[in-house]
């Protein structure tokens, strides 16, 4: 709707006040589909994140909202997503299940809808990829942590998808390191942090192994 300019005349309102509950409905329906949420501790705040993720798209042409939008979508996906790991980790210590959501199809949906945000304002709005940095570590140790809470939770042997995303969430951080590096050295020390807990705890866990 943002891209196609809907917000500047009259029938492009009618457009975006038809379309946005239309779109809300197929989201919250898909959303509710059992292959998504059997997992999901909190079904609710999975559907307010997926949802978020794509309003946060709208008002890309105002000055500065796409980096804004950028940060608020890392920020509240990484809030809802280490909530909702622990969540399902307490339940399992607990005995009532398995705990799968680390990196399973609900958790997968939310990093690509959160990719989207990122890789738009990177390559359609073309804003300053160092602007970004830090956005793309936290992207990355994201995608890091939940690839290590779901490899606590198995076997040596169960361990190679956890490997994969680990692999992803190193490439981002390695990234979001080197765009900064020698231009935004607030952001650089920040993603240097990130990946130190990431290695911290890689360390811990096949130490222990």
């Amino acid at each position: 709707m943002d891209t196609f300019g809907l917000w500047h005349n009259p029938l492009g309102l009618i457009t975006v006040a038809i379309a946005t509950p239309i779109l809300s409905s197929i989201t919250i329906l898909l959303g509710k589909n059992p292959l998504f949420t059997t997992h999901v501790p909190n079904r609710k705040l999975y559907l307010l994140n997926l949802l978020g993720l794509g309003y946060l798209h709208w008002g890309w042409k105002l000055t500065d909202f796409p980096v804004v939008a950028v940060y608020v979508g890392m920020i509240g996906t990484v809030g809802a997503m280490v909530w909702q790991t622990l969540q399902e980790l307490d339940v399992r210590e607990k005995g009532e299940k398995k705990a799968s959501f680390g990196t399973n199809l609900p958790t997968f949906v939310i990093i690509y809808a959160l990719a989207l945000v990122l890789l738009r304002a990177i390559f359609v709005i073309q804003v300053d990829i160092t602007q970004l940095g830090l956005a793309i570590g936290i992207c990355g140790w994201l995608v890091n942590w939940l690839a290590q809470q779901r490899d606590t939770s198995t076997s040596l042997s169960e361990g190679g998808e956890s490997s994969i995303w680990e692999v992803i969430g190193g490439i981002f951080l390695g990234t979001g390191s080197l765009v900064t590096i020698g231009t935004r050295p607030e952001q650089a020390i920040a993603v240097s942090g990130l990946a130190v807990f990431f290695f911290h705890h890689r360390l811990q866990t096949y130490g222990l192994r």
